[in-house]
């Protein structure tokens, strides 16, 4: 039986995952909490999450290839599911910051602003909208040579990875978090097809997949405290280990959900937070800065990161059903 499956079935949960491994890793280095040695392990390599959220979204895209749409819709579908929260999240940032002009605002909503440095909200939005561009044009190549296409596209990732780190690529952005995860994306859209694959039998692939995730962590804390990759590590070298440990990781996790954890209900409640993620992590992002860990502050910063988190749950889940409504309209004004 191909287990892979597994990875979609418990999608849901492995999102919740993500998120909140995402925010672990907020919390760490907006507290600077880098000399707690139990926090360190579990909460430095939290910026994996959003790896898992690219490997995931490649997952899920070639699923949804399959469903022969042309791409208006397939871009419609994506349109909805990212810039009704967006645009309402980059609203508000900008009425609790507000210093941007019409201009400002016009080039974060719409992404474009991160690529030429001018005014954005984040990186990870603009980067999935380049990834929900190509894809349709992507995937034409790679139903006719699945491995080769996903070669090829790994390899143009990390080939413009080194090529912005010397220097030869330089927007004034950190184009590096996009280009160094342009490999676990197209990865995650293999991921997909063989996930459907009858024909394929994996009796190892827990074991596969374990060892693919330890020698991932062995590497990242490796690189991480040896001063002989200290120089390099802002140069790629803290990102590549996720290559590895991304999709073992999201394999470990749904043996777990389906054999350990579904019982106890761990599964559920992560589940509960995957279904949201996508707007936690905007609403979130937006209120993690505006604390402020100054000791002079009146309000304790431990006491604004509880009101950010409960804030950032409560509308979170508010957005989603908002902008499960305006979908839903849209769509329906198709059919």
């Amino acid at each position: 039986m191909n287990q892979l499956h597994l990875i979609s079935k418990y999608r849901n949960s492995l999102m919740g995952f993500a998120i909140l491994w995402t925010i672990s890793f907020h919390i760490f280095t907006k507290f600077r909490l880098y000399d707690v040695p139990a926090l360190n392990i579990f909460f430095w390599p939290g910026f994996g999450g959003v790896d898992i959220f690219f490997f995931l979204s490649g997952f899920g895209l070639y699923y949804s290839s399959l469903k022969n749409e042309t791409k208006l819709l397939f871009y419609l579908k994506r349109f909805i599911r990212i810039f009704p929260a967006y645009i309402i999240v980059c609203l508000v940032d900008s009425l609790l910051v507000p210093d941007y002009s019409i201009g400002h605002f016009i080039a974060k909503v719409t992404t474009i602003g991160y690529w030429f440095n001018y005014s954005y909200f984040d990186w990870y939005v603009p980067s999935l909208v380049i990834f929900y561009l190509v894809f349709p044009f992507y995937i034409l190549a790679f139903q006719k040579h699945p491995y080769r296409s996903t070669i090829v596209a790994s390899f143009v990732g990390l080939l413009l990875t080194v090529i912005y780190i010397s220097g030869r690529i330089n927007t004034g952005v950190i184009m590096i978090l996009f280009f160094i995860r342009i490999p676990i994306f197209f990865i995650g859209v293999l991921a997909g097809k063989l996930s459907l694959d009858k024909k394929i039998h994996w009796p190892h692939l827990k074991e596969v997949s374990l060892i693919l995730t330890i020698i991932g962590f062995a590497s990242f804390f490796l690189f991480n405290t040896s001063p002989i990759f200290t120089p390099y590590l802002w140069k790629g070298l803290l990102w590549i280990p996720f290559i590895l440990i991304t999709p073992g990781l999201t394999f470990v996790l749904s043996y777990l959900f389906e054999n350990y954890l579904y019982n106890i209900r761990i599964e559920a409640f992560l589940s509960f937070f995957g279904k949201i993620s996508f707007e936690l992590f905007l609403i979130h992002v937006m209120l993690f800065k505006l604390i402020n860990i100054s000791s002079s502050d009146s309000i304790p910063p431990y006491l604004q990161l509880c009101f950010a988190l409960a804030a950032s749950l409560v509308g979170a889940v508010l957005l989603h059903k908002i902008c499960d409504i305006i979908a839903s309209r849209i769509l329906n004004k198709q059919n």
